[in-house]
């Protein structure tokens, strides 16, 4: 129905008018009230997803994300995408409605109960930019009926429902749960060692890109790490459902005597593993750049997604405009076939 231009130029407009609507606090009661409903949708990173979803829906970002598809997409039939959202985070979904939308497909979804009010008001509010636009979301679908093509998280896709009912019915493209290795050298200024707290604490850990592991020197001291964990205190020191999972982990350390190092807000663990429980930070020594390497390319690469994140990239870990990029040809590919 619209090219790809118009497409680019309405949601635009609705990241102007979910700017505008945040701007005046016409979702300020959502906002403030979404932890009732979701209590790992906290306000400090309510307005950090907020703010992610309005930098993803300018122009700028949309043409560089289509970058390269553009022909795909003038071509492409509508079809009808189920999608069975990761619910770890304030509003997850979009990395899935804004390229549904850019090549004009149309999503059916039932999104998680207790994280779909912020989501379903901002969706709405697509109606005052283009009715047909809103239309092609339906984020209440129940039983996903009439879809041609699924989208899950890996999660899912291990469930029984997943691997059986939808993978064998359905052309389905499961997500990875893609987290990051963080390379540290012990040079790290507190600013860059502030932002890499971001990475480990944002969302508590459960975003996409959230670092999962650290890579140390032999001789690493972790006090200025420590201490950069600290202005998460008034978060993630205040939340019980985050210092439930804190307790219960100290309890398993301390009963199967694993040694682990108490920064007070995370266990810190040295361990060679793809994923840690929540609470929990692996961290490995290496002795040389050579060693460094090797243990890199050791890691399964479905979860780590990049070899070390530069500390140019430090706390834009969980950025949605990364993980979106990240996901860009896979997610296209699948949905311009």
């Amino acid at each position: 129905m619209y090219s790809l231009d118009q497409r680019i130029r309405l949601l635009s407009q609705w990241g102007n008018t979910l700017q505008k609507a945040w701007n005046e606090d016409a979702l300020s009661t959502i906002i403030e009230q979404e932890h009732l409903f979701f209590p790992w949708a906290v306000k400090p990173f309510v307005q950090i997803a907020m703010a992610d979803v309005i930098q993803i829906l300018n122009e700028n970002f949309l043409y560089e994300y289509v970058s390269g598809y553009e022909n795909k997409i003038v071509s492409h039939e509508s079809q009808q995408i189920g999608v069975i959202m990761s619910c770890n985070t304030p509003l997850s979904g979009m990395e899935m409605i804004v390229p549904i939308l850019l090549t004009g497909n149309i999503m059916l979804s039932k999104a998680c109960d207790d994280n779909r009010r912020l989501l379903a008001a901002i969706v709405a509010m697509l109606d005052s930019v283009d009715e047909n636009m809103k239309n092609a979301v339906n984020l209440n679908h129940g039983v996903l009926r009439g879809v041609q093509k699924m989208i899950m998280p890996c999660k899912y896709a291990q469930t029984n429902v997943g691997n059986i009912y939808i993978k064998n019915k359905y052309p389905t493209l499961v997500l990875q749960e893609n987290y990051s290795v963080a390379v540290l050298t012990g040079k790290e200024t507190s600013s860059q060692l502030s932002l890499l707290a971001k990475d480990m604490m944002l969302y508590f850990g459960m975003g996409q890109g959230s670092v999962k592991c650290v890579m140390v020197p032999s001789d690493y001291n972790f006090a200025s790490l420590f201490k950069a964990m600290d202005e998460y205190q008034h978060i993630a020191g205040m939340h019980h459902k985050y210092l439930n999972n804190l307790e219960y982990q100290k309890t398993l350390h301390l009963f199967h005597s694993i040694p682990f190092m108490d920064q007070g807000l995370m266990l810190f663990t040295e361990k060679r593993s793809q994923l840690p429980p929540m609470a929990v930070m692996y961290y490995q020594h290496y002795d040389s750049e050579e060693q460094l390497q090797n243990i890199l390319l050791q890691l399964d690469t479905t979860i780590y997604h990049n070899e070390g994140i530069p500390k140019e990239h430090f706390g834009r870990a969980n950025a949605l405009k990364n993980i979106m990029l990240n996901q860009k040809h896979a997610v296209l590919s699948f949905l311009l076939e």
